[in-house]
């Protein structure tokens, strides 16, 4: 995903949901999301395919060393402390640089499909790596996971449709370009039609089946709050890009710090008395 705009969101994102937990795991959460970043910007920052496969290749060695017991770089060092202590797998580190690879040239999926396999790489295998973080494991913790991390990275692909395609990404699948007879050159020259408000429409109402699902097999609402805060930040994005009737074109779309901090103590309250937190309105 587009590296600038998108990371500062994120990292905001990530800095309201992180507040509630105790520190040790708000350490731990960093260490892991550092690595994310660093893999990331391997490929987002580098000049050419080329030198994004081999700054990638560093962080897989990296990696390696980090699981051995000796990494090479602070990164690493901070990671192998989180990966002993927590028992992360090391199969979810390894899907997500496959993931992250995916990004490298000129990506484009042509039905959901690929398009699912891909979020599921780079979103839903960091969520699965949190789990032990939050204390919360089993089989129905790791549907949550993988049904949250789709629904972040569906929503991270509506907001960032222009930048991405700006550097010749286009997430949005092929077969969804067809049915509503939009194409690729449209896209690149951020033509706003009709045929591109249904399309995004299309893609809002597939990314919020996801936030629903996550929801409706949340185990645990105390453990995976932090999750849970970003999932219905996410989804007042979803919100705000729904009410500019997508136009996504003309500026960015973000969801106001004020409004993130709410959301977080909402969700705080509702988690301590086990209700549904307050829908944010929509500004």
């Amino acid at each position: 995903m587009s590296a600038d705009r998108a990371d500062a969101s994120r990292a905001s994102n990530f800095r309201y949901a992180f507040l509630i937990l105790p520190r040790d795991q708000r350490r731990a959460l960093d260490a892991v999301y550092a690595f994310c970043r660093a893999v990331d910007d391997a490929v987002d920052l580098a000049p050419n395919p080329d030198v994004a496969r081999r700054g990638l290749l560093d962080w897989r060695h990296e990696l390696d060393r980090t699981f051995q017991g000796h990494p090479a770089h602070s990164v690493g060092a901070d990671l192998a402390a989180v990966i002993r202590r927590y028992n992360l797998p090391r199969e979810h580190f390894d899907e997500l640089l496959l993931g992250v690879a995916m990004d490298i040239g000129s990506p484009r999926y042509q039905t959901f499909a690929e398009l699912e396999h891909y979020a599921y790489r780079v979103a839903s295998t960091v969520g699965l790596l949190c789990l032990p973080i939050f204390g919360c494991t089993g089989p129905r913790a790791e549907r949550y996971a993988i049904d949250r991390g789709l629904s972040l990275q569906l929503t991270n692909i509506i907001r960032d449709v222009q930048p991405d395609a700006k550097r010749d990404r286009i997430y949005i699948p092929q077969e969804d370009l067809d049915r509503f007879q939009y194409t690729e050159k449209e896209l690149f020259a951020s033509v706003y039609t009709q045929a591109f408000i249904d399309l995004m429409a299309f893609q809002c109402r597939r990314a919020r089946e996801y936030h629903q699902k996550a929801l409706a097999g949340l185990p645990d609402p105390r453990k995976l709050l932090a999750p849970e805060i970003m999932g219905r930040t996410y989804a007042a994005l979803l919100d705000r890009i729904e009410a500019s009737n997508y136009r996504l074109f003309e500026r960015p779309i973000r969801v106001p710090s004020l409004a993130k901090a709410a959301i977080a103590l909402k969700s705080w309250v509702a988690s301590r008395y086990n209700t549904a937190p307050i829908s944010e309105p929509v500004e």
